[in-house]
């Protein structure tokens, strides 16, 4: 039913989920934390509220059992992008990592959470399918973000100097998420740490679509992902269509 209360710019949340430490999430109050087993019962309230809602989430939220269950087409398009990219210097080795979906430990906070890729989906929660621009004012969407991917493609895109450089683990230390958050323009809050950098460029690709800066690569039902439009999400887009 549409209200014509309801206000009309949808709430964005972008979410940095992890299996063992607390959840990082960016609105349009700011970073806040939560346990991973929280993020349901927050999910639920946020999607209940008065605001459509975009939720933008850092894990696989699709696949197609028949193309197997261990790696899909947007994984292995951005793999070799990243390999291009990284070969031409422009993206340091090991800054970017694109792993099968079948390796990524926190999908299993998706389905407890969201219900996605298999479970008890969330009531007026769907995934977002590409090239929808403006948000159904009912329904709660979500889509999957790599945030790697997009900061470097952010990187790429705007031109700037240098390698993007690895801000995850022990040896970030020479670029790290306060050097990449000053470069791309993000706040200082951003650079707190990975998982908040991660959050963060989650909720700025979700408040870029209804500019037209942001767009879903891949098919929902197969895999994607919201990328920043430009050069680099192209050729994401070309490369995973030759993987069928």
């Amino acid at each position: 039913m549409n209200d014509p209360h309801r206000p009309s710019s949808p709430l964005v949340i972008g979410i940095d989920p992890a299996p063992k430490k607390p959840a990082a999430i960016w609105s349009e109050d700011g970073l806040t934390r939560l346990p991973p087993a929280a993020l349901r019962t927050f999910l639920e309230i946020k999607i209940a509220g008065p605001r459509a809602i975009i939720i933008v989430w850092d894990s696989p939220l699709a696949f197609s059992p028949t193309e197997g269950f261990s790696d899909r087409p947007i994984d292995r398009a951005a793999r070799a992008w990243r390999s291009e990219k990284v070969r031409e210097g422009r993206i340091e080795d090991k800054a970017v990592a694109v792993r099968p979906f079948s390796g990524c430990p926190h999908w299993a906070i998706s389905c407890h959470a969201l219900g996605l890729p298999f479970g008890d989906t969330i009531d007026d929660l769907t995934l977002y399918a590409p090239n929808e621009a403006d948000p159904k004012p009912d329904h709660g969407l979500v889509v999957e973000v790599h945030p790697a991917v997009a900061l470097a493609a952010l990187w790429i895109d705007r031109q700037i100097e240098g390698s993007f450089p690895r801000y995850k683990g022990s040896k970030a230390e020479r670029g790290g998420p306060k050097a990449i958050a000053e470069r791309l323009d993000f706040p200082v809050e951003a650079s707190e740490d990975d998982d908040a950098l991660d959050a963060f460029v989650a909720y700025y690709l979700g408040r870029q679509v209804a500019r037209g800066e942001s767009a879903v690569v891949g098919v929902t039902n197969r895999g994607s992902y919201l990328l920043p439009t430009g050069q680099s999400a192209a050729e994401i887009s070309r490369r995973c269509l030759d993987e069928g």
